[in-house]
C-alpha cells in the first residue's frame, strides 16, 4: 500500500507567508523610492551647475602667475639612480617626476612637475 502524507497548515506558517510577502513588498517600495530620488537628483543637478556658473572669476594671461613647467631638483651621473630616486620620491610625496637628459657628456636630470 502506498503511503500518503497530508500536512496541516497552522496560522503561524499562513503568517510567516505572508510576513514574506511583505518584506518583497516592502523591498520594492524601497527600491522604486530609491530610483526616483536618484532619478530626480540627476536631473536637478544640471539645472544648478548652469545657475552657478554665473559667479566664475577668469584670470587674464597676463597674470602673474607662471604656466606649470618641468623644473629640475636633482642631477645624477647614473640613469639607475635617477630612477631609483624618482620612484623613492613619487611613493612619498605623490609628486609627477621624471628622469630626463643623460649621455657621455651631461647629467640625468631628476625633474618636477609644477
Amino acid at each position: 500500500m502506498i503511503g500518503v502524507r497530508v500536512e496541516e497548515t497552522s496560522d503561524t506558517d499562513l503568517s510567516l507567508s505572508m510576513k514574506g510577502r511583505q518584506m518583497r513588498m516592502r523591498s520594492a517600495l524601497v527600491t522604486a523610492a530609491l530610483t526616483a530620488a536618484l532619478a530626480v537628483g540627476v536631473a536637478g543637478t544640471p539645472a544648478q551647475a548652469a545657475d552657478a556658473g554665473n559667479d566664475i572669476r577668469t584670470t587674464s594671461v597676463s597674470s602673474p602667475i607662471a604656466a606649470a613647467s618641468w623644473h629640475t631638483i636633482d642631477t645624477f651621473f647614473w640613469g639607475w639612480e635617477c630612477e631609483a630616486a624618482k620612484t623613492s620620491l613619487e611613493m612619498r610625496t605623490g609628486w609627477i617626476l621624471r628622469c630626463d637628459g643623460g649621455s657621455a657628456v651631461s647629467y640625468y636630470k631628476l625633474q618636477r612637475w609644477y
